[in-house]
């Protein structure tokens, strides 16, 4: 191509084929049409092959998103219903008046006892994020799973167990895998995510699955510290710590000599850590002691009341900035979707025409 392109530049043949009739030269001027047009339709199939492979990456993209954002609204449109209901109900908690009405005597253990089982429907005590009846507590479970069993030039890849690309390069397989966690970070205040990764062997010692787990957890700080549950966001951090090292594990990992165990042991390692903070978080809170005390009534006078009422409408008021959030950011993907949609749309039927117009010429 380089001999014709200079051939083809030469000024004397230029001369030549603009003031020569001969059916040499229109030879010349076929071949050189035929090449235009082989190079047009290459472009066209380039072009094609491109906006196919934008259109699995946007929707990529936007099924990360929506899922999180969807499934998250939902499930904690149930907690905050549940965890409201019952703040709003604490007056039903009192026992009648005394000392002439001027104290109200409350079973506050047992509205404290009643908070934490509420609670308790959403709060991990095991490393794979089940609560204390076996269920999973998560807003959100997001899996991202790579399929390297074809090999590292063949690899599939599956979110939420649904197919979303295949045929993909490990490396570039280990990229949209960075791609699902980092849309899933923080969603929104008043929640924390979890991350994990794990790599699957075969009994050949050979790696043919990697798998990224991300969970939403709820998170409702004000209620946390009424209830004397110390969790931060530093606990968090702890646990995902090891997230972090088999990251950068698996994008060192040339498939000679790797090691897969480390990977595999990190994801215990996290399972371990996260049973063991939760629940070292549990049994420092105040649920023992209410518990223990859940037939008593305690004698509260009427700024102990407005103090504790007040305390209420702070938390109900965190969670329904949170529910409001969650709410604005599935509203605002779903219409950046539409609108970037509708901008690749056009653009694509805009240069589809144009180079039709190309070939036609």
């Amino acid at each position: 191509m380089d001999k014709y392109n200079k051939l083809n530049s030469d000024p004397v043949l230029k001369k030549i084929l603009a003031t020569t009739q001969s059916e040499l030269a229109d030879k010349i001027k076929n071949i050189q049409d035929d090449i235009k047009y082989f190079f047009m339709k290459k472009e066209m199939v380039t072009f094609g092959y491109f906006v196919e492979k934008m259109d699995v990456a946007s929707k990529y993209g936007h099924n990360i998103s929506v899922r999180c954002y969807r499934d998250g609204f939902s499930q904690y449109t149930e907690f905050y219903k549940t965890l409201t209901k019952l703040l709003s109900s604490y007056g039903e908690y009192s026992k009648g008046v005394i000392d002439d009405g001027k104290k109200t005597k409350f079973k506050q253990n047992l509205f404290y006892h009643d908070l934490h089982l509420a609670l308790m429907k959403y709060y991990p005590v095991t490393g794979d994020l089940k609560n204390s009846d076996g269920n999973d507590c998560s807003l959100y479970k997001g899996r991202f799973e790579i399929d390297t069993s074809k090999g590292i030039n063949n690899c599939s890849v599956y979110i939420d167990d649904e197919l979303i690309d295949s045929g993909v390069n490990y490396n570039d397989a280990v990229r949209k895998m960075e791609y699902f966690f980092s849309v899933i970070k923080k969603p929104v205040s008043g929640t924390q995510v979890i991350k994990k990764i794990n790599a699957e062997t075969d009994s050949n010692g050979k790696l043919v699955r990697v798998v990224g787990m991300a969970d939403v957890i709820a998170m409702p700080d004000a209620l946390f510290r009424w209830l004397e549950i110390p969790v931060s966001n530093e606990d968090y951090d702890q646990v995902n710590t090891e997230f972090d090292v088999s990251l950068e594990r698996l994008k060192k990992f040339n498939f000679i000599n790797d090691d897969y165990f480390s990977v595999s042991y990190s994801y215990k390692e996290t399972l371990k850590k996260t049973s063991e903070i939760f629940n070292d978080k549990l049994t420092k809170s105040y649920f023992e002691k209410a518990k223990k005390g859940i037939n008593e009534e305690w004698e509260l006078d009427h700024g102990k009341i407005n103090s504790y009422n007040t305390i209420m409408d702070g938390i109900k008021k965190e969670l329904q900035m949170t529910l409001d959030e969650f709410s604005q950011r599935y509203n605002t993907i779903n219409s950046n979707y539409d609108n970037m949609l509708r901008v690749i749309t056009t653009m694509i039927s805009e240069l589809t025409q144009e180079l039709k117009g190309f070939l036609r010429i």
